[in-house]
């Protein structure tokens, strides 16, 4: 019974990411969501009190699943460098896969609405955040492993994590005439060209 909820969840979350990037929040609606999930729009509240409640949940679910690939890649036995190369290139991989999800949050979008829906602040900040100590860690590792230089590490996540939502932002509203996969191998070399030893 919960695989099923749980389930069903996903598939009305999966539907939310199809509309909202097209339609954009506004215009919306739980039964034009409903209409793609393949359910009635009854059935949608069943798991979400409201199109607000909806919308958190579909960009806190994204952020979790960034945040489970940056753990899988980070506990792997290999160097600090291998295990940052193979990070830029699993979120720039993911950014292709996810294209709907960046679309939400590119400046042409305004972003994730967190001026005008406040909780989604609350709820994905403590994620980002812990995104950002876990490749402090881990870049801390490399400093002490004398991999890296001695860098600000808070300075270098973020470095990172800027570099690879500039990518998608750009990716986006340049239509994705460039491959994404060149531009993993670029910020690899122009990251670690300015980290590494």
């Amino acid at each position: 019974m919960k695989n099923i909820k749980k389930r069903r969840q996903n598939e009305i979350l999966d539907a939310a990411l199809k509309v909202f990037p097209i339609k954009g929040y506004d215009a919306t609606t739980l039964d034009s969501i409903a209409r793609v999930a393949g359910f009635s729009k009854g059935t949608l509240y069943l798991y979400f009190k409201n199109k607000k409640e909806l919308y958190i949940s579909m960009v806190e679910r994204e952020f979790e699943n960034v945040l489970r690939i940056l753990d899988e890649i980070i506990n792997r036995k290999k160097s600090v460098v291998d295990r940052l190369k193979e990070l830029i290139c699993e979120e720039i991989s993911y950014i292709e896969r996810r294209r709907e999800f960046y679309q939400l949050s590119s400046i042409a979008r305004g972003g994730f609405r967190t001026r005008r829906i406040p909780e989604i602040k609350k709820r994905i900040y403590p994620i980002y955040e812990r995104m950002l100590n876990k490749i402090e860690k881990l870049i801390g590792e490399g400093i002490k492993s004398g991999e890296l230089k001695k860098l600000d590490k808070r300075v270098v996540a973020v470095s990172l994590i800027g570099m690879l939502h500039s990518t998608a932002i750009s990716w986006l509203v340049e239509s994705k005439k460039f491959p994404l996969k060149k531009k993993s191998e670029e910020i690899v070399k122009i990251l670690l060209d300015g980290i590494k030893k």
